[in-house]
């Protein structure tokens, strides 16, 4: 029982090193959605200042960077996700 616990202690900590190494080079969360004009793409993120949503817009060459950053910060959700799951089962091994 003690070298399951030891494995999922290790599997938890790799998952925390890859999510710092994601988060260092960069995250967002949002999606990329096209602007009425062509030649631009605007980034959907929303947030709020004083009760009042704001979007951000980029120009079309940051669009590849944006889709990067909400790609690894989609894998950071989904490695936090794993990194709960696998404390419960740790919560369950100890019970």
């Amino acid at each position: 029982m003690e070298e399951a616990l030891a494995h999922l202690d290790q599997a938890v900590q790799c998952l925390q090193q890859e999510i710092l190494r994601l988060r260092r080079q960069g995250i967002r969360a949002g999606a990329i959605e096209s602007y009425p004009r062509g030649e631009r793409t605007y980034y959907n993120y929303t947030y709020y200042e004083a009760g009042k949503p704001i979007r951000r817009y980029l120009p079309l060459k940051q669009k590849a960077q944006a889709e990067a950053e909400i790609q690894r910060g989609r894998q950071v959700e989904q490695l936090e996700e794993a990194i709960a799951l696998l404390e419960q089962i740790r919560v369950l091994i100890q019970a």
